[in-house]
This record gives structure tokens, C-alpha cells and sequence, in this order.
């Protein structure tokens, strides 16, 4: 799957995965992993729910690994009411988008990865994007 979708992926990396948790975290990092290059920032968009302690503790080591490589990196977490308007994950570049299985499940069902209309989904994520909150100014698990 990294040598498949990650390593055609180039610029600004955008996620949307409302399952997004710490085993999302230790799957992205294994999906980029070799193809950091290609990538000048990546952005997550989440639900909180599954971003308590083993998350927080592992999202700090992360981002000072990408810091390393010139990688930036956002975590915003979506408000509860608009989680319910949003069931696909998906996958954007500056180019291309893919509809995608959650990254905590990724590795068991990567034969669902199918290609979307990259305007809308850049949208779709835009919107959410603007009504998200960083990660860091949320409460959380330390």
C-alpha cells in the first residue's frame, strides 16, 4: 500500500477519517515512511473520541519525527454534531483524492482504495476543516 498510494502522493496530504487513533498514528507513519519527501505538510481531520492517552503520547513523538524531515503537521478534531454528516474517509494531494478504509484497519482492507472527484473532496474536507478545532486546544489525555 505505500509503494502503491503513499509514494504517488505529493505536496499537502489531507486525511479525513473521523476513526483516526493511535494505531491510524503507527499506520500513517508506516505508510509514509520512505516517501516523507514528497510531502511538504500533512493534515488529519478526526473525531475525538479516540484520541486520549496512548494517542496523545504517540502524537508528539510523530510530529517530532516529521519535524526532522520538514514535514509539518495538524490534527484537528471535528465538533460532535457535524460527525454525523461525514462517513467516508478520504485521502487528498494536491492532485488527487482517494476514498480510503479507516487507517487503524488499513493494512487488512487497502483493496478498497478507489478513486474520487478531487474538487469535491477538497471541499468536503475545507468545510470541515474550517469548523475543527487543533488538537492541541482540545482537552485531551496527557
Amino acid at each position: 500500500l505505500s509503494g502503491r498510494l503513499m509514494s504517488r502522493l505529493s505536496g499537502s496530504i489531507r486525511i479525513l477519517d473521523m476513526h483516526f487513533d493511535a494505531k491510524g498514528l503507527e499506520n500513517l507513519s508506516r505508510l509514509i515512511k520512505g516517501h516523507e519527501g514528497r510531502y511538504k505538510n500533512i493534515m488529519v481531520l478526526a473525531k475525538a473520541d479516540r484520541l486520549g492517552r496512548e494517542f496523545s503520547s504517540n502524537y508528539w513523538d510523530f510530529i517530532d519525527e516529521l519535524k526532522k524531515k520538514n514535514v509539518a503537521f495538524e490534527l484537528r478534531v471535528i465538533p460532535e454534531e457535524l460527525t454525523v454528516e461525514q462517513h467516508e474517509r478520504l485521502i487528498i494531494d494536491d492532485n488527487t483524492a482517494y476514498k480510503i478504509p479507516p487507517l487503524n484497519i488499513i493494512n487488512k482492507k487497502s483493496e478498497h482504495i478507489v478513486s474520487v472527484n478531487h474538487s469535491e473532496a477538497m471541499d468536503r474536507f475545507e468545510y470541515f476543516w474550517s469548523k475543527s478545532v487543533k488538537f492541541e486546544n482540545t482537552k485531551h489525555e496527557i
